[in-house]
């Protein structure tokens, strides 16, 4: 039995090095393939992030085709700042939290991020049709105290 939960344990295991995930366990859903989804949206968790603060989760809203697994990763530039666990993304439109990375902080006006996909043990834009595709954090002034944010 132990052995068994040991099994499924290393089934679902993902390497933060962004190695393969092996996710081919009897009845699963196929590995995520970029054709297949959408980046619906793409906001931050607090909205508005003041100045000195972290961002403490990001959340995406995908559209999916059909169920599938991926892990998710958000980058500024060559920078990692959230990267998530093995999702079970469902066909339809849901959103999926991002873990954030502690020590990130918004510090110029804008701050241009891209969501990422693990597929064949490589990171590959979500929207293959528009693989720049960018979310830009803007400066906002108002309401007082200011902060960034995506809207």
């Amino acid at each position: 039995m132990a052995r068994a939960k040991r099994i499924l344990a290393m089934a679902i295991i993902v390497a933060t090095a962004g190695s393969v995930f092996p996710f081919a366990a009897a009845g699963a859903p196929p590995p995520c393939v970029p054709q297949r989804l959408r980046i619906v949206e793409l906001v931050t968790i607090p909205e508005l992030v003041q100045a000195g603060k972290p961002v403490q989760l990001w959340k995406v809203t995908l559209k999916s085709l059909e169920d599938c697994l991926t892990v998710l990763e958000v980058r500024e530039r060559d920078l990692i700042v959230g990267r998530g666990v093995p999702y079970l993304i469902k066909a339809g439109e849901f959103s999926y939290t991002i873990s954030a990375d502690s020590k990130y902080r918004f510090q110029v006006q804008e701050h241009c991020l891209k969501v990422l996909m693990n597929v064949a043990d490589a990171w590959a834009p979500v929207d293959p049709l528009d693989p720049q595709k960018l979310f830009c954090a803007r400066y906002r002034p108002q309401p007082p105290p200011g902060g960034w944010s995506l809207k």
